[in-house]
């Protein structure tokens, strides 16, 4: 009795457990389902993919296209195979080639120099000076009080002796500069402060006189400092074309960061030096020309030494750094830069002298050509057939645009899919085309796309 209660026991404990296991299932595929989610299920040592009815019914409607599949020995449609390949007919496949392009500039790099002539008075002058070899500070109190009746200082280290003699009367505006010039011949300098002039050496000017930026070109009399901001030329650029022309102090510093030029001097001094900045602080590359020209041939890296070995090196020319010639190679052209707007035309017509095929570019090209119509791994056999002479003996199969899977779906037992057709594409060298000797074509099948690769 005991022993039938235990047999009873276990079958119902079993019939129990197999029942929650299938309802377990059951629910976890209706579940699934429900979210779109495909189940797989092994079978013959494949992995297929098993989609009810309803849960395709139940599926987002936009995603029929991409999830259509085929069932069975049906043949698939060319627009579900090539669905990547977008063959449409009325695809755009115009290319149009980058044109040589030229900026030209104006071809002025300074400006008009301001020459302002001496003015006459028509009234004679009245102040008459001699002196021979007379002391500095005889000389100073003579035009600056008596003179000119202005307040003045004289520093004790001011030591010299002055020797002058007018022909003419001087005008009174013509004192203080002829002043000024006696005192540089001696080593001292004449700075106007507070109302007062002050007679100092030479090293303590520009401790002594006032600092201004330069607003106008109107100066006043004495020895100053002046902030020259500049506008279109680098200030080192600017220092190294003064220097030559300029007392050897004049040039006190340079302020790189904000391009601004300190000067010192007296009040014909800075004129000179303001007049030459007006002269050369000009919008230079308004005044260069550009010259863009793409290559078609050639590599622009060889062209480009071609041209500077032309025109830029070896002996010196009077055209020596005045072309300068640029490789853009993500453009593969030559960007020309110069001074003369007239050498872009001769620079054009090297370039095109220098740009011609001679077999194939460069010491071997290769080209990717996105097949988008056909097939590329056909397309690639029947082009090495034409340029081989030799037909390829291949079985007809079913080809597959790139990332395509061809298989079948289905929760009951059938045979196992077709694989993918993998081509396997060898070509070799022209035996029937003597000019396209060398020339290999390989097809990219992930990529639909053909490798053309040739030898010169």
């Amino acid at each position: 009795m005991n022993s039938y209660r235990k047999r009873v026991s276990f079958l119902s404990l079993l019939v129990i457990s197999s029942l929650s296991l299938t309802a377990c299932e059951s629910l976890s595929k209706i579940h699934l389902v429900k979210l779109g989610i495909k189940i797989p299920i092994k079978e013959g040592g494949m992995e297929l993919e098993d989609t009810s009815k309803q849960g395709a019914e139940e599926g987002d409607a936009a995603q029929k296209p991409a999830d259509a599949t085929v069932t069975g020995s049906e043949e698939p449609s060319d627009a579900v195979v090539f669905s990547q390949l977008d063959n449409d007919e009325n695809i755009k496949t115009e290319f149009k080639a980058m044109q040589s392009e030229e900026f030209v500039g104006t071809g002025e790099f300074m400006a008009k120099m301001s020459n302002p002539g001496i003015t006459q008075s028509a009234v004679d002058g009245k102040y008459s000076i001699n002196f021979d070899a007379a002391d500095i500070g005889e000389v100073s109190k003579i035009i600056l009080s008596d003179m000119l009746e202005e307040n003045y200082i004289l520093n004790p280290a001011v030591k010299g002796s002055i020797t002058l003699q007018t022909t003419n009367p001087l005008h009174k505006d013509d004192l203080l500069p002829t002043l000024e010039m006696l005192l540089r011949a001696n080593g001292a300098v004449l700075v106007k402060r507070n109302g007062v002039y002050r007679i100092e050496p030479d090293a303590r000017g520009a401790h002594t006189a006032d600092v201004s930026i330069l607003a106008s070109e109107q100066l006043g009399a004495g020895y100053q400092l002046k902030v020259i901001p500049l506008q279109y030329v680098g200030v080192i650029d600017m220092a190294e074309i003064l220097k030559p022309v300029v007392p050897a102090n004049a040039i006190l510093r340079v302020d790189f960061s904000r391009n601004l030029l300190f000067v010192a001097g007296t009040k014909e001094e800075l004129e000179k030096i303001i007049n030459l900045v007006n002269t050369f602080d000009v919008n230079f590359i308004k005044g260069m020309s550009f010259g863009l020209y793409p290559l078609e041939n050639t590599e622009v890296g060889s062209t480009v030494a071609d041209l500077e070995a032309i025109f830029n090196k070896g002996e010196q020319t009077p055209i020596s750094g005045m072309l300068k010639f640029i490789s853009i190679k993500h453009l593969n052209a030559i960007l020309v830069v110069t001074q003369q707007r007239e050498y872009l035309k001769e620079a054009k017509k090297w370039i095109d002298r220098l740009d011609q095929q001679n077999g194939v570019i460069g010491d071997g090209g290769v080209i990717v050509y996105k097949v988008q119509h056909v097939d590329a791994t056909e397309l690639a056999t029947t082009l090495s057939s034409v340029i081989s002479g030799i037909v390829p003996t291949k079985s007809k199969s079913l080809s597959l645009a790139p990332g395509e899977k061809l298989g079948s779906l289905s929760n009951k037992n059938q045979s196992i899919q077709k694989p993918k057709r993998v081509a396997w594409l060898t070509t070799s060298r022209s035996q029937g085309n003597a000019s396209l000797e060398g020339v290999n074509i390989i097809a990219d099948e992930p990529n639909n796309a053909l490798i053309i690769m040739a030898e010169p």
